[in-house]
C-alpha cells in the first residue's frame, strides 16, 4: 500500500501540475520526435524512425500502442502510457529500499529521487527518461528480490530482472547499467549449476541485445552516435558530471552524518578529499581551455532559467531560480564533491580490505549492498563513455544513480558513538539534511511549475498564429512546436541557418519558411512586426511574464 500511495503521489502531482499550467496535451522537450514514431507505428503498423535521437526507443514505442488502440491518437494518451511505467518504478523504488532502511527512510529516498528537478515534470511526458529510469528500477528491484529468494523462485525473479532490463536496452543503452550489476553480483554469489543456468541467461540476454541493436542500427532515419570531437570537451561534461552526481547525493550524505561522522582511515579520506578538490579545479580550466563559460553543473533541467534553458525558444527567459538561490545551490555541489570524494575514497579502501580479509566468510556477505554499489559504478561508468562516445552529456540521465546511490549512503551501517554524541550529530543531521532535501523539492517545483507555464504559453502563441490562417509548418512556435509540425520525414539533417531571426531547429526540421516567431523576449528587427503578446504566470514570483509573436516580412507566406 505504502509502494503504490508513494507512486501515485509522484505520477498524481506531476499530472496536477501539468494539467494548472495546461501542458497535457502539448509537446515538451524531446517527447515531439517520439510521439511522431508511435503514431506512425499505429497507423502503419511498422517502424518509420525519424532520425531524431540515437536511442533504441523501440520498447517504448511498442508499450504506447494498447493506449493508442484504446484511447485514441493525443498527445495525452502517449504521456498516460509513460506515467504508467513511472508509477511502477517508483513502487519498485520503494520496495527496494525497504530491503535495507525502515518506512520513514525509504520514503525519504524515494523523495531523493522525486525532488531531483525534472523526475516530477517528465512523469507526466513521453519522453524516454522517466521509462527507462523506471525499468531499470524494476531491474534492480527483481534483481534483488532473486538474491534474497531461492530455488524457482530466484531463477523467475533473475529471469524478470532480465526481461526488465532488456526492455529498458531497448528504449535506452544506457540502462545497461542495471541488467549489468543483477547479471555480476548474481554471479559472484552462485555456484555450481545455479552458475552455469545464470551464466546462460545471461548470455541469451546479452544476444538479445545484440540482435535489437544491429536491427536498430540498420533502419533507415536512425540518427547515429556523433563520436569524440574535442577530449577536452569530453572531460569538461565528466566533471561537471561528477560535480552533479555529488549535489544531488548531498541531503543523503548529510541525513547519514552520524554513520560517518568519524573516520575509520583518516588518511584515504584526506587523500579523497583532494580528488574533490582536484575535480573542483578542473571544471573552470577545461572551460577556458575550450574558450567557453565556466559551469559547475551538467545543466538541461536544473538550470537557473528553466528546463532546458534558451534552447526551446528565440530570446531570453526569465531567471527562475534568484542569482542568491543559485549561488547556494553551486556552493552545496562544491561542498558535497569534497566530501563524497573523501567518503567514496574511504568507503572504497574499506570495501577492499574486508573482501581481501572476509571473502570466503559468507556473514559478510551483503549481495543487495553490493548490487547498489556497482549500479553506481556501472551508472558512472557508463556515462563517462556516453560522454566520450556521443559527445553530450544531460542531468537527467543521472535519475536511476540519485536513487541507487542515496539508497547505498543512507543504508550504510552505523559507526559506534556515545549516546549523547549520537544524539547530537542525529539533530544535526535532520535539520541540515532536510533542509537540503526541501530546497532541493522547492528549486523542483520552481522549474516544474514555470517550465510548463512557459512552454504552454508559446504553444498557445503558435496555435494562434495558426487560427489567424499561418499553416503550422510555417510558424516557428519554438523547438517542439517546430518538430511536431513539421512535413518532413527525416530531420537533423542540415546545418543551421545563418539568419538571427531563425532559430537553429527551424534549419534542423526544414521549415519551408518561416512567416510568424515566437519568442521569450522582444527581438529587434526589420523584418519583424509584432502582431500578439500573450501572458504567462511566473510560478512562486507572482509575476506576470509574456510571450511575443512577430509576423515576418519578405516571405511569401500563405496568409
Amino acid at each position: 500500500m505504502i509502494a503504490a500511495a508513494a507512486a501515485a503521489t509522484v505520477v498524481g502531482l506531476s499530472w496536477i501540475l501539468a494539467v494548472a499550467a495546461r501542458t497535457t496535451d502539448v509537446a515538451r522537450t524531446d517527447d515531439w520526435g517520439f510521439a511522431r514514431e508511435a503514431l506512425s507505428l499505429h497507423r502503419t503498423g511498422s517502424f518509420h524512425f525519424i532520425n531524431w535521437g540515437p536511442m533504441t526507443v523501440v520498447g517504448q514505442l511498442l508499450w504506447a500502442q494498447p493506449f493508442l488502440a484504446v484511447f485514441g491518437e493525443h498527445q495525452w494518451v502517449l504521456d498516460v502510457s509513460v506515467s504508467v511505467l513511472v508509477a511502477f518504478g517508483i513502487a519498485a523504488a520503494y520496495l527496494l529500499a525497504r530491503t535495507r532502511l525502515g518506512v520513514g527512510r525509504s520514503l525519504l529516498v524515494v523523495g531523493m529521487l522525486a525532488a531531483f528537478p525534472g523526475v516530477v515534470r517528465d512523469a507526466s511526458t513521453f519522453n524516454t527518461d522517466p521509462p527507462s529510469m523506471s525499468l531499470q528500477l524494476i531491474c534492480l528491484a527483481l534483481g534483488a528480490a532473486a538474491l534474497a529468494g531461492s530455488g524457482r523462485r530466484r531463477a523467475a525473479l533473475f529471469a524478470a530482472a532480465l526481461l526488465a532490463g532488456f526492455w529498458a536496452f531497448s528504449i535506452r543503452e544506457l540502462t545497461l547499467a542495471a541488467p549489468l550489476v543483477v547479471i555480476v553480483t548474481m554471479l559472484s554469489v552462485e555456484r555450481g549449476t545455479r552458475r552455469r543456468w545464470t551464466l546462460i541467461g545471461s548470455g541469451v540476454f546479452a544476444v538479445a541485445c545484440a540482435v535489437l541493436w544491429q536491427w536498430h542500427r540498420l533502419q533507415p532515419n536512425i540518427e547515429r552516435y556523433h563520436g569524440n570531437r574535442d577530449l577536452t570537451r569530453s572531460g569538461l561534461l565528466i566533471v561537471t558530471m561528477l560535480i552533479t552526481v555529488s549535489l544531488v547525493l548531498a541531503p543523503a550524505v548529510v541525513l547519514s552524518l552520524p554513520r560517518w561522522w568519524r573516520p575509520a582511515h583518516r588518511r584515504s579520506r584526506l587523500i579523497g578529499a583532494a580528488i574533490g578538490a582536484f575535480v573542483l579545479l578542473l571544471a573552470p580550466l577545461l572551460a577556458a581551455d575550450l574558450g567557453v563559460a565556466n559551469r559547475w553543473l551538467m545543466g538541461d533541467y536544473l538550470e537557473p532559467i528553466g528546463i532546458n534553458g534558451n534552447k526551446l525558444a528565440l530570446g531570453v527567459r526569465p531567471v527562475v531560480l534568484p542569482t542568491v538561490w543559485w549561488h547556494v545551490i553551486i556552493g552545496v555541489a562544491m561542498a558535497s564533491t569534497v566530501v563524497c570524494g573523501a567518503l567514496l575514497t574511504e568507503w572504497t579502501l574499506l570495501r577492499v580490505r574486508t573482501y581481501r580479509d572476509r571473502r570466503d566468510d559468507p556473514v559478510t556477505v551483503d549481495p543487495v549492498g553490493r548490487l547498489l554499489a556497482l549500479h553506481v559504478a556501472a551508472s558512472v561508468g557508463l556515462l563517462v563513455v556516453a560522454a566520450v562516445w556521443n559527445d553530450v552529456l544531460f542531468d537527467r540521465y543521472i535519475w536511476p544513480l540519485v536513487f541507487t546511490g542515496s539508497l547505498s549512503i543512507m543504508s550504510r551501517r552505523p559507526i559506534a558513538d556515545d549516546d549523547d554524541a549520537a544524539a547530537t550529530h542525529s539533530r544535526l543531521a535532520g535539520v541540515l539534511g532536510g533542509a537540503l532535501l526541501v530546497s532541493a523539492a522547492a528549486s523542483a517545483l520552481a522549474l516544474t511549475l514555470n517550465s510548463n507555464a512557459f512552454d504552454a504559453a508559446r504553444w498557445q502563441a503558435a496555435s494562434d498564429a495558426v487560427r489567424s490562417g499561418l499553416p503550422a509548418n510555417e510558424v516557428d512556435g519554438g523547438f517542439e512546436w517546430s518538430g511536431a509540425h513539421s512535413t518532413k520525414d527525416n530531420l537533423n539533417q542540415v546545418p543551421h541557418g545563418d539568419d538571427p531571426l531563425v532559430a537553429w531547429w527551424t534549419a534542423y526540421v526544414q521549415m519551408p519558411q518561416v512567416c510568424a516567431v515566437v519568442t521569450a523576449s522582444p527581438i529587434t528587427s526589420p523584418n519583424g512586426t509584432l502582431v500578439e503578446t500573450l501572458h504567462w504566470n511566473r510560478y512562486l514570483w507572482w509575476i506576470d511574464e509574456t510571450v511575443y509573436v512577430y509576423r515576418m516580412s519578405g516571405t511569401t507566406c500563405s496568409r
